[in-house]
């Protein structure tokens, strides 16, 4: 017989079995992806929402006579418009002009707007701007994705320069553009309009198309007339 030993019997090793369960859910990879899925969900609603705490900007509301020494001009607003002076600018470009520009709307931001207007004014030491000058600058300006562009000459009491309209998108949103460019006291100013409109929809009643079609050309008529207004109030700052 064999000897006895102390050493106590080994024991034949225990697998446990693990079943995907409720509890695999929560492994590492899934947690990941829902902290990503959640993310994306709050973002959405901030983009959405857009709430003031986090939107809000320094604009204020200006109306009447509006002097803007950013620009070199003065001008006249027949309705308020917000301006942020947050968003003035001004830059040296070719031909050694000096150009300042500056925004207003009307709508949530300078980006997120129902109509915004764009002042651009163009300076050089030494050089007064002619109507050539006014016409090339303002090429650089123009919104380069827009459709049904046509443009003429303007004489408007004694300022002559270019006018365009057009239709563009923004945000997915169809607008009007009314683009003027010309030259003011020395000065080449060029001046955008751009705001929503309501395209026509498709229907069978040609009267029904008609009147679409004239509510939209009275609505570019409306713009046209506004904008004149202010170009023709423009006036150089002294300086």
């Amino acid at each position: 017989p064999k000897p006895l030993s102390n050493a106590p019997p080994a024991l034949r090793p225990v697998l446990t079995r693990v079943d995907e369960g409720p509890l695999s859910f929560f492994s590492g990879r899934n947690v990941t992806i829902m902290i990503g899925l959640l993310l994306v969900a709050a973002f959405s609603y901030v983009v959405a929402a857009k709430p003031v705490w986090l939107f809000s900007d320094s604009a204020k509301q200006v109306t009447g006579t509006f002097v803007s020494s950013h620009l070199g001009i003065a001008w006249e607003f027949p309705e308020p418009w917000l301006h942020d002076e947050g968003l003035d600018d001004d830059a040296s470009v070719d031909g050694d002009w000096t150009r300042a520009v500056s925004v207003f709307y009307h709508g949530r931001s300078a980006n997120d707007f129902q109509s915004q207007m764009v002042v651009v004014t163009f300076t050089r030491k030494g050089k007064t701007a002619t109507e050539d000058d006014a016409r090339q600058l303002g090429a650089n300006e123009v919104v380069g994705a827009a459709s049904m562009r046509q443009c003429e000459p303007f004489d408007l009491r004694g300022i002559k320069g270019t006018k365009c309209t057009a239709t563009s998108a923004r945000m997915g949103r169809p607008t009007g553009l009314l683009e003027l460019y010309f030259p003011l006291d020395g000065k080449a100013v060029f001046y955008r309009y751009q705001f929503e409109i309501t395209p026509p929809l498709p229907s069978k009643d040609a009267q029904e198309m008609e009147r679409q079609q004239s509510q939209l050309e009275q609505q570019m008529t409306d713009r046209i007339k506004q904008t004149f207004d202010i170009v023709y109030s423009m006036r150089a700052l002294k300086k």
